[in-house]
């Protein structure tokens, strides 16, 4: 780590907020970076949407970090909800809509700040980052939370154009989460140069999320949702979205139920397809089998994924994202769809156990015998353990790197290199 001089970074988000299901809760990774470039001595400026019905700009802080809030002139991001054409359709009006108004917003306050260099957090404000930046003539990062691109160039490669406009958007760096996306190849077909990617995992603290916990935290935890201590336990962790795909976690438990009826599924996280979510349970009339804890504290995420048994993640992109990592570094086994990059993470047969996409009509058979072998999910929770400890780093070392880059492209300098080995 070279000892930088301060510098001011200007950062454009397209969001509101940072946390995904409100403070502590979600995804922690977009206030890290701020906080530790703040802990280096830096000053952090954030560019982002005033909160809907304020109509004038303002300027508030999170901790160190200076919030410059510009009121938008609609919808930046498109509603996940709607039909598919109608979805594209809206997907375009608000990316030309958000690089209109934060090409003219961004620069007038970049203009202000004279910033070191200008770091886009998204797709979206990929290109907006990168013409202030060229206008004030300083260096930009591309900063990615994973790839939303498919690895094939199909129809839903180019409809998906914000995400492949980020990486065609010139800039010193792509600094890309490794979240089993395959960004890096992705970035790589898109014609991005091998030597500007930067593509490390999040990292994690293996002694918070560790298999040990307090004597009788189980029990405990268990109790507060009114679960049997013998009943077996299945754990989705993540945002209630259209893309996270938990309705096909609920759709398995009848199945389940009929072979062991005590079988809970536990749903930690809250979002936009909840009620959806509930209604669906009641229709398939297992309520009794389902629990939904709603968003939990990021520092409580260990104590509820040590009261699962094995956690099931099926969605069409990742399955090696957080809350995969997480609880396998708790030493719970994993149930995933085979997309993404997931064998290169959760080790078929020994870490957990994949599905093939054509082959989810199974899973309710596959958790039925998961389930009922207790000696196989200690194994493979082991495993899973064992495995996590050879792949991640910790945060704080990730975060030193990320740091590294912002101030080695800010200072024009060579850019660090990543060694993902621990």
């Amino acid at each position: 780590m070279t000892q930088a001089h301060p510098r001011t970074f200007l950062i454009f988000y397209i969001q509101t907020h940072f946390w995904s299901m409100g403070e502590g809760k979600g995804t922690p990774s977009f206030v890290r970076t701020l906080n530790s470039l703040t802990e280096r001595g830096h000053s952090v400026h954030v560019f982002m949407p005033a909160e809907s019905g304020i109509d004038a700009p303002y300027v508030d802080s999170f901790g160190d970090v200076v919030l410059h809030h510009e009121p938008s002139p609609g919808r930046l991001e498109p509603r996940a909800s709607l039909p598919v054409v109608k979805r594209v359709l809206e997907r375009a009006t608000a990316w030309y809509r958000y690089q209109r108004w934060a090409r003219t917003a961004g620069l007038r306050i970049a203009r202000e700040l004279n910033p070191d260099l200008v770091i886009s957090l998204g797709t979206s404000e990929a290109p907006a980052s990168r013409a202030v930046a060229e206008a004030i003539e300083v260096p930009n990062v591309v900063r990615l939370y994973g790839s939303w691109l498919p690895i094939e160039k199909s129809v839903r490669y180019y409809l998906n154009f914000p995400a492949l406009a980020a990486l065609r958007t010139p800039a010193v760096a792509y600094l890309i989460t490794d979240d089993g996306s395959m960004g890096d190849r992705i970035a790589y077909r898109a014609g991005v140069p091998e030597d500007r990617v930067f593509f490390p995992r999040n990292g994690l603290d293996l002694e918070q999320f560790h298999p040990d916990g307090p004597p009788g935290e189980r029990e405990r935890v268990r109790a507060e949702f009114g679960i049997a201590p013998d009943a077996p336990v299945i754990v989705s962790a993540t945002r209630l979205n259209v893309e996270k795909k938990v309705e096909r976690i609920l759709g398995a438990i009848p199945a389940v139920a009929r072979e062991i009826p005590n079988v809970v599924c536990l749903v930690l996280g809250d979002g936009d397809k909840r009620a959806d979510l509930e209604r669906l349970v009641e229709t398939l009339g297992v309520q009794r089998n389902v629990i939904f804890a709603g968003a939990v504290a990021n520092s409580e995420i260990p104590r509820y994924l040590r009261a699962g048994d094995v956690l099931v993640s099926l969605l069409d992109r990742t399955n090696t994202n957080n809350p995969t990592l997480e609880a396998m570094a708790v030493g719970l086994p994993i149930v995933a769809l085979e997309t993404g990059a997931t064998r290169e993470v959760v080790e078929a047969g020994v870490s957990g156990w994949i599905l093939d996409p054509n082959a989810l009509p199974e899973l309710p058979s596959l958790l039925v015998r998961v389930l009922s072998d207790p000696d196989a999910l200690r194994r493979a929770g082991a495993n899973a353990r064992a495995r996590i400890e050879r792949l991640v780093r910790t945060p704080k070392e990730r975060l030193d790197f990320e740091v590294d880059l912002y101030e080695a492209a800010a200072e024009r300098r060579p850019l660090p290199t990543w060694d993902p080995a621990r």
